[in-house]
């Protein structure tokens, strides 16, 4: 499985190695200052650091050339960002790393930090990382997670409903125009429940919306590109990417297959993200 990149509804996949920058553009610490005293004063950053990524194909076929061709050529007549999933992502979380971690600039209609209270049945403290749904019934929503067509994904959050009430998540599939394609449904009675769907994207589905209500917890959001359950880890997906360098190509052989006539390149090149961490897909 390789990375995908591309706009909503465009997400080509990538027959490429990528590879996360060791330090992020940035830093979570900007400057540290010693008084007289010795005692040391922080100032830590606001927002997380924007990533970058190197990314390389050893033996690219022509196929895979011109996707990366016409990427690149995108990128000039077009200039608004992309999603980026690395082969990470697909198989850990999707996310961005601020929708994974329930913040409130991504989650619409959330309580940040969970409630002050913990459903009586959980044995669990309060998660740092976590929201609540409005006890009135309304509902906790992420919405317009870029989706590959035709894929088998794979959705999970765990929740703890109010007490004596039902916790619902339910995932809406997404046409291009952004009305909803087909829905999925699910509820528990059980605080501290997992709670998953797994199903095949359509061939009109471009974005996925995850909501849940009912529940006084919501933590550990998930969306990766696998038939089953996996372990979750903090959310990996770019929403707003773009290529830091053209693809440099390096001819390795032009000689003849069967049935595959062409040359075989190798590529590299930089993919970087822009804005805060936290911003939505915007192109």
């Amino acid at each position: 499985m390789g990375a995908l990149y591309g706009p909503l509804g465009g997400l080509d996949e990538l027959p490429c190695a990528t590879t996360l920058a060791d330090t992020p553009t940035g830093a979570l610490v900007l400057s540290d200052t010693e008084a007289l005293s010795g005692r040391v004063w922080s100032q830590s950053a606001s927002v997380m650091p924007n990533r970058e990524w190197a990314v390389s194909v050893g033996t690219a076929r022509p196929e895979a050339a011109a996707i990366l061709d016409r990427i690149a050529s995108r990128q000039i007549t077009n200039a608004r960002p992309c999603v980026f999933y690395s082969e990470a992502a697909l198989v850990g979380n999707m996310l961005d790393p601020a929708g994974s971690l329930m913040s409130p600039h991504r989650w619409s209609n959330i309580t940040p930090a969970g409630s002050q209270v913990l459903p009586s049945r959980s044995e669990h403290p309060r998660w740092l990382e976590s929201g609540a749904c409005p006890p009135d019934g309304g509902w906790a929503h992420l919405s317009n997670i870029p989706v590959p067509h035709e894929r088998t994904v794979t959705v999970a959050v765990t929740v703890s409903p109010h007490v004596g009430k039902q916790a619902h998540f339910w995932v809406d599939e997404l046409r291009m125009d952004g009305s909803t394609l087909r829905v999925h449904k699910t509820q528990t009675n059980d605080a501290d429940r997992r709670l998953v769907h797994t199903f095949t994207t359509s061939g009109e589905t471009v974005a996925l919306t995850i909501g849940v209500s009912g529940a006084v917890i919501i933590v550990d959001p998930q969306v990766t590109l696998t038939d089953r359950l996996v372990p979750w880890s903090p959310g990996a997906g770019c929403l707003n990417a773009y290529l830091a360098t053209v693809p440099s190509r390096e001819a390795q052989a032009a000689y003849i297959v069967p049935n595959d006539w062409g040359r075989r390149s190798a590529y590299s090149w930089v993919i970087r993200e822009i804005g805060d961490a936290h911003m939505a897909h915007t192109g």
